[in-house]
């Protein structure tokens, strides 16, 4: 990738934000950080509500980050949004999902995981925008639900959600600086 990719992060917690911008430290990369929807949305003011890649939490201090989503899809409905957040509701994630994000990554992550999930979110949005195609998971199943009624066949769904053991990530830390 040769062209410069504008990141705009928004973050409460400072620390998070320090983080992402050192794993994401790359000279194709001008990166703006917010703490508050304020600042966020000055950023996004500036830069003519476009960048390539948005990276958030929902859980802001005070405020809702799934309203700050649906703010932003009704200026730029392209842009990619990734959720990085602690909040691991699956309600949540069906949440995103349906306000049109792009990935959601749940701290704490390792780097080489985030860095891989922002090279492919921008090779999408640099290539492929005009190909994108939004999944709508919410029309989707109630089409389908629509389809089994009139066809009188049952439909079942299965949402799958993985979690590691607190035991084992701490052991994979442990080995890791070992």
């Amino acid at each position: 990738m040769s062209k410069t990719f504008k990141i705009i992060i928004l973050e409460s917690i400072k620390s998070i934000r320090i983080r992402i911008k050192l794993i994401l430290n790359d000279k194709q990369y001008i990166m703006d950080e917010a703490s508050n929807s304020a600042e966020f949305f000055n950023a996004l003011a500036q830069n003519r509500y476009s960048a390539d890649l948005i990276i958030m939490d929902i859980d802001l201090k005070n405020e809702d980050g799934f309203k700050l989503i649906k703010r932003v899809r009704e200026k730029n409905k392209a842009v990619p949004i990734m959720i990085i957040t602690a909040n691991n509701h699956r309600d949540n994630f069906i949440k995103g999902i349906s306000e049109g994000i792009s990935d959601y990554m749940l701290i704490p992550f390792e780097d080489i995981i985030l860095n891989n999930k922002v090279l492919k979110l921008l090779a999408l949005s640099q290539n492929l925008i005009e190909k994108k195609v939004i999944f709508n998971l919410p029309f989707f199943i109630q089409l389908e639900l629509k389809k089994a009624t009139k066809g009188k066949y049952n439909v079942t769904i299965m949402m799958t959600t993985f979690y590691k053991r607190v035991k084992d990530f701490s052991n994979e830390i442990d080995n890791e600086y070992n």
